[in-house]
């Protein structure tokens, strides 16, 4: 760049020298039309090296609805809806890719403008999340749970599971797959999240949930195929007594794909 500035530089002086311009004939304006030119000049040169703006940095986030004897609701960010329908209660959005930092999602009820819930995502370029809506309680207003979701890497084959607990008014709970508990997946309390571990694949497994500390099972999957290279949630959903609607304790399916 300062090679092109000094060039252009000597131009003017030898243009200048062989014309045998005076200092009177050399006006001011003139001299403001040489800058501009220049000015011009590098300015092209620069955008010619720098012609894009780097691509926007993006992070991907999946919204899962575990608020019980509610009908669905309508999940935005920044105005833009995630879902083409309303998100029912056990349901998730696919992952959708959003701009990286500090973004707004709002919950609305369905058929209606009432935002029950608005939070600032925060997630980092480049990485996944899964944002759950919960009730606090089981009479409370909607609360909400960010979890960072880790699918970079994972051994030849296995698998990975990793257990939430969103029941709320819950004791702690254990998961166990075909009867075995899930290692790390022990005492997990209301609002709580394990890491993804790694399990074999296997076809028609059966995940169950128990009271820490007991042998009562209080909830299990229909039979799931984990397959090799998979990422599994499974978690704790509705109330541990049964609602006036019969909803309860249910253990839910999440694929991480």
């Amino acid at each position: 760049m300062s090679r092109l500035v000094v060039g252009m530089f000597l131009h003017f002086k030898n243009k200048l020298k062989l014309m045998k311009f005076s200092k009177k004939n050399l006006s001011l304006f003139k001299l403001a039309g040489a800058a501009v030119l220049v000015t011009t000049v590098i300015i092209g040169s620069a955008y010619k090296n720098h012609n894009a703006l780097p691509p926007l940095r993006q992070a991907k986030v999946k919204v899962i609805n575990g608020i019980f004897d509610h009908p669905g609701y309508v999940i935005k960010v920044n105005g833009k809806e995630l879902s083409a329908a309303p998100l029912a209660y056990r349901k998730s959005t696919e992952y959708t890719a959003i701009p990286a930092s500090a973004q707004l999602l709002t919950v609305t009820e369905q058929g209606s403008n009432k935002v029950i819930l608005s939070s600032k995502l925060k997630i980092a370029a480049g990485a996944s999340a899964s944002f759950y809506l919960v009730p606090e309680t089981a009479t409370s207003k909607a609360t909400s749970l960010l979890i960072p979701d880790d699918l970079s890497t994972i051994a030849p084959k296995k698998a990975k599971v990793r257990f939430v607990n969103l029941s709320p008014d819950s004791e702690k709970l254990d998961l166990l797959v075909n009867g075995k508990t899930v290692k790390t997946a022990t005492s997990v309390e209301f609002k709580e999240a394990t890491s993804f571990v790694e399990i074999d694949p296997q076809q028609a497994a059966t995940f169950e949930i128990r009271k820490t500390g007991t042998d009562q099972i209080v909830a299990k999957s229909a039979t799931v195929n984990v397959k090799e290279g998979q990422f599994t949630t499974l978690w704790a959903v509705g109330p541990p007594v049964q609602t006036k609607r019969g909803t309860t304790i249910a253990l839910g399916v999440i694929n991480n794909q």
